[in-house]
């Protein structure tokens, strides 16, 4: 016996804008035969053909995002509101054409969303100060500041001048200045609006975001350059160890004396976070007994803070290794 399988459901939808109100319709087709998906919701009886889960399915799926229907032209329709729109453009289009061919009007298409600027920021350094401006090449700084504070409030996007919808959900860039923002602890308006002063020691926490960011660029000056590539080179940066310590200081251990002195030439406070029993103590009273030697007139004081219980310890290194420090 021969069994005759029904032909398989074809959906062309389409897309169009009036006046602000997205319109659609959608057509199932049935070998050459058309007919009007939405006329279900007339409560026609469909033809015993027809895929009802199928169709049921698709049409759930448009009303989703056009939730009204106009019985006498049998379309679909969301009035003109941003939300529906937006969501319409970023979730709507992509799950319709899983299952479906789409065809929009020109007056459609225009309608777009973005997720991408290029972002550059100016990074100088100045009298140990770290000068920072933001500047993007397609977005106003007005539109910059609506997207900074629109993120800050979970927002999905925003509407920007020419009517295109910026996408702030999952927006890897935007994620990375609100986070630059935030360390550098100001405001939208003053990370948008004029240049920034920060201490400088935060150039080597924003070079390397630098690094890891597609859209945002960074126009850094020579004296910015030369900072960062003292903290990338400092196995070669240009401090000696005092004669008396050369052969005494582990490879690692003068690494360690001459990140503390590049620390210290720039201003900068840091952590020197070696575990137990690798010689801190030893790497500290190489960089006193350098700069000691190094203003033999004008030596000061060190103030080392550390549990009574160390305070014998230290006297001992000293005493040990640099006998021309006095505790």
């Amino acid at each position: 016996s021969w069994t005759i399988l029904p032909p398989e459901p074809e959906f062309i939808t389409y897309l169009d804008v009036d006046s602000g109100n997205l319109v659609g319709r959608a057509d199932v087709y049935y070998d050459n035969t058309r007919f009007a998906l939405a006329a279900l919701l007339n409560g026609d009886s469909p033809e015993s053909f027809r895929s009802l889960e199928a169709e049921g399915s698709m049409l759930e799926l448009l009303l989703r995002y056009l939730p009204h229907y106009d019985p006498s032209y049998r379309i679909l329709f969301a009035p003109k509101d941003a939300e529906l729109t937006f969501d319409l453009l970023d979730r709507g289009i992509p799950e319709i054409l899983q299952r479906s061919e789409v065809r929009m009007t020109d007056r459609f298409k225009a309608l777009k969303v973005r997720n991408r600027s290029k972002f550059d920021i100016g990074l100088s350094v100045e009298s140990n100060l770290l000068d920072i401006s933001v500047t993007s090449s397609d977005l106003s700084p007005e539109e910059l500041l609506d997207i900074l504070y629109s993120y800050k409030k979970k927002k999905k996007f925003i509407t920007l001048k020419n009517g295109d919808f910026f996408k702030l959900d999952d927006n890897e860039s935007i994620a990375q200045l609100v986070e630059m923002m935030e360390a550098l602890h100001v405001s939208p308006k003053e990370f948008v609006t004029g240049k920034m002063h920060s201490p400088a020691y935060r150039a080597l926490y924003l070079d390397k975001m630098m690094e890891a960011s597609q859209d945002i660029y960074a126009t850094r000056d020579s004296r910015f350059k030369s900072l960062i590539k003292e903290f990338k080179t400092i196995e070669d940066a240009d401090f000696e160890v005092p004669k008396t310590l050369k052969s005494t200081l582990r490879k690692y251990q003068s690494v360690g004396y001459r990140w503390l002195r590049t620390l210290d030439a720039h201003s900068f406070g840091g952590i020197l976070a070696d575990d137990m029993g690798l010689g801190k103590t030893l790497q500290v009273i190489t960089v006193l007994l350098a700069v000691k030697n190094e203003n033999p007139g004008n030596s000061r004081p060190a103030f080392i803070v550390t549990p009574a219980s160390l305070v014998y310890n230290w006297k001992e290194e000293c005493s040990r290794f640099t006998p021309a420090l006095s505790a």
